[in-house]
């Protein structure tokens, strides 16, 4: 009877090894391979934050940091852990992006050069092979009806925060354009970004609604499907901007 419960009781126990293993939640498993990357590219691990509904870990790198001189060790890190590589490092948007599937979920790092920082990023799903483009930021829905009026306006230069507004409207849009100064150099070094964010969050906590460089002239428009309280954090050198805040009516 002794070795029947000690049979019992040792199932019972991998049964529940099991279960905690399988309950490995998406957070967990984007920490554990940004952990495990992050250690190839001799970087900190910061603390998570949530982008879009993704669980991001974003650093700033070190002056003078090359992230080609790291980029074979994470080939042999991939191998190593027998993900499904979907593209390497690849151009998109200007960013640079490494992107791979693992246990049914879609990973990325991606290195953002206008603003010298790196991302590991989880969603899921996988995906399929990553490849280069040269779309913009803009997104259009002509499916709703009404005239796009603007209710918000703010300009200026340089990196500053905008006045918090509110937004009663589940669907609404941000638009934007930027104009190099330097005219005479065809936009070389004319960088225009801007995050959006609510009231006590952190720069990068938010949402990034325009990330574009060295180009003489910016302009876009990005659809917001939330109503609330935000503000806007503009980042941008060598050039004006003006950000305009439109809802339907």
């Amino acid at each position: 009877m002794k070795r029947y419960n000690l049979i019992l009781a040792l199932l019972a126990f991998t049964f529940l090894i099991s279960e905690s293993l399988q309950a490995q939640s998406i957070k967990e498993v984007g920490l554990e391979l940004t952990e495990k990357y992050f250690q190839v590219l001799e970087l900190d691990v910061p603390n998570a934050m949530t982008m879009d509904g993704n669980d991001v870990w974003m650093t700033a790198l070190p002056n003078n940091y090359d992230l080609d001189n790291y980029k074979s060790e994470v080939s042999e890190l991939s191998i190593e852990l027998g993900v499904q590589v979907m593209g390497e490092w690849v151009e998109q948007d200007n960013m640079i992006i490494y992107g791979l599937n693992y246990q049914g979920y879609s990973y990325a790092i991606i290195h953002m050069p206008a603003n010298n920082m790196v991302a590991g990023m989880i969603q899921e799903g996988e995906v399929g092979p990553a490849e280069p483009n040269s779309s913009s930021n803009t997104t259009t829905n002509n499916n709703s009806s009404g005239t796009w009026t603007t209710v918000e306006r703010f300009s200026g230069s340089g990196t500053k925060n905008t006045q918090p507004f509110t937004v009663n409207s589940n669907e609404w849009r941000v638009v934007y354009e930027s104009n190099a100064s330097n005219s005479g150099m065809g936009g070389a070094g004319h960088i225009f970004q801007i995050f959006l964010l609510k009231p006590g969050q952190e720069i990068f906590e938010g949402e990034i609604i325009a990330n574009e460089t060295n180009k003489q002239s910016i302009s876009g428009d990005s659809y917001v499907y939330e109503s609330g309280r935000f503000y806007f954090n503009s980042n941008s050198a060598n050039g004006d901007w003006e950000i305009k805040v439109q809802v339907r009516q």
